[in-house]
């Protein structure tokens, strides 16, 4: 008997302490942990704050906290059985009514593209990523952290992922000759940088993901179709697009690459080439997204290229404008040695020849200020020498003069305004070299035929007659 008293009391501590053990266990595990995975490589280090929009009370009853109540009303009646769930539409209505002093509910810093959240309550979170001052933005991420047991009660989901989902807002681009020249159409090379959008499944917008670019004062350098080649690479992908050039821009179609979002996240750069043709070359791109459609305000990513222009004044020994007097514009290619700018019909600069008789000159003409003055454009300002970028320099030759007026024979520097970097990118930035020249009036010899000459003949030879005539009649007196 004794044996039976022990072994119930000792079964009864048992099934005690087993009750015990799960009250516990259930108290501890009735709540979440949460993932939020595949944030983009920029993203690692930031902090993602979750704030609680709803919460299960004491009656076992959804209660949604005053900020969001606008925004989420998707809160299931006693004798719902659909699970609670979280719509797009339910999300962008929550980053709408969300207040920055909103308290804080939890935390997790970014790490190798995760963040991980420990401890979440049953109910409802909305989760932002603070202070991100990169190129991308975060969509609006919420998750549902609730679920009913098999008693109909609500309790926390033991874990729960999300993906995170980000856009880019501003691409970055670059260019590789700042300094450009327009011989020979030689090319400026683009490469824009930005990172492939997280598309939702059922997003219903037809262009998801797109490049679009817009070029001022220069060209696309197409290929013999008259198309763009971009070369796309992304992971371990290196393809060439081929696009259609319109209006001076293009917009490539890149949908494919968010279908099945296995890319989302990743960086993608573009790279194109195009040509100088103006003393201002640049262009602004941008990326179509399923939040920024066409007809939308972008935040746009321009850079600048330089061409120089050369301008040369023509002025008379009293500093009025000369119009008329033509020039050479030459460079410097060893000791006492030239070569020699040749131009299109527009001024602009085509190539260099070391024969003078082929360059072509500009002939000055009154300007908008009334200055008498001849331009060229398309010249390189600067290069890059042993890493240090040094400013070009470029000389002027008057070949011919205005009628009555002596040429200039000095050969003349024209040094573009300014200082040259790589880092400049401003719309008011303009690189001009000037010189002047003043010319003199041709000395004026005294007149040397026509009638003056006739009445010194006809003078001299009417005296000669007098004295021939005064000889002979002296000569005739004396015989006498």
């Amino acid at each position: 008997m004794k044996r039976i008293r022990k072994i119930v009391a000792l079964a009864l501590a048992t099934v005690m302490m087993m009750a015990m053990s799960i009250t516990a266990f259930a108290a501890e595990n009735n709540t979440t942990t949460l993932t939020i995975n595949n944030f983009p490589t920029v993203a690692n280090g930031y902090t993602v704050n979750a704030y609680q929009i709803a919460s299960v009370d004491e009656n076992n009853q959804i209660q949604v906290v005053d900020w969001a109540k606008d925004a989420y009303k998707a809160v299931p009646t006693d004798d719902d059985t659909t699970p609670i769930e979280m719509t797009a539409a339910d999300a962008k209505a929550l980053a709408a009514a969300f207040k920055a002093d909103t308290t804080v509910d939890a935390s997790a810093t970014i790490t190798n593209g995760v963040a991980t959240f420990s401890g979440l309550k049953a109910g409802a979170y909305f989760f932002k990523v603070a202070n991100f001052d990169g190129d991308l933005e975060f969509n609006a991420m919420v998750a549902v952290t609730v679920v009913k047991d098999a008693n109909g009660n609500y309790v926390a989901k033991s874990t729960e992922s999300l993906s995170a989902k980000s856009e880019p807002k501003k691409v970055k681009k670059t260019e590789d000759d700042k300094y450009a020249s327009t011989v020979n159409e030689k090319e400026i090379t683009y490469t824009v940088e930005t990172t492939i959008p997280y598309v939702k499944s059922n997003e219903i917008v037809t262009k998801k993901f797109a490049l679009v670019d817009h070029i001022t004062g220069g060209a696309y350098s197409v290929n013999a179709d008259g198309k763009l080649d971009i070369t796309v690479a992304y992971g371990d992908v290196s393809e060439t697009k081929s696009v259609d050039v319109v209006d001076n821009g293009f917009e490539l179609d890149l949908n494919y690459l968010v279908e099945d979002n296995a890319h989302a996240n990743e960086v993608i750069t573009f790279t194109y080439k195009a040509i100088a043709l103006d003393v201002k070359i640049y262009n602004d791109a941008y990326t179509i997204t399923p939040s920024h459609q066409p007809g939308d305000d972008f935040d746009t990513t321009r850079v600048y290229s330089y061409t120089g222009k050369l301008v040369v004044e023509k002025l008379d020994d009293e500093e009025n404008p000369l119009e008329g007097a033509e020039f050479v514009i030459l460079k410097k290619v060893g000791e006492d040695k030239y070569e020699y700018a040749v131009l299109d019909s527009n001024n602009k600069l085509t190539g260099w020849t070391d024969d003078e008789t082929k360059a072509t000159p500009i002939v000055t003409a009154k300007d908008a200020n009334g200055k008498a003055t001849a331009s060229a454009f398309g010249f390189d300002v600067a290069d890059e020498v042993n890493g240090q970028l040094v400013m070009n320099t470029y000389f002027f030759k008057e070949t011919k003069a205005p009628e009555t007026w002596t040429i200039n024979p000095q050969i003349k520097e024209a040094a573009f305004n300014g200082t040259v970097s790589l880092d400049q990118a401003s719309a008011d930035e303009e690189f001009v070299g000037e010189a002047q020249f003043i010319d003199s009036k041709l000395v004026q010899l005294p007149f040397t035929g026509g009638m003056g000459t006739t009445i010194f003949t006809v003078l001299g030879v009417a005296i000669m007659a007098i004295a021939a005539a005064l000889f002979f009649a002296t000569k005739r007196k004396a015989s006498k």
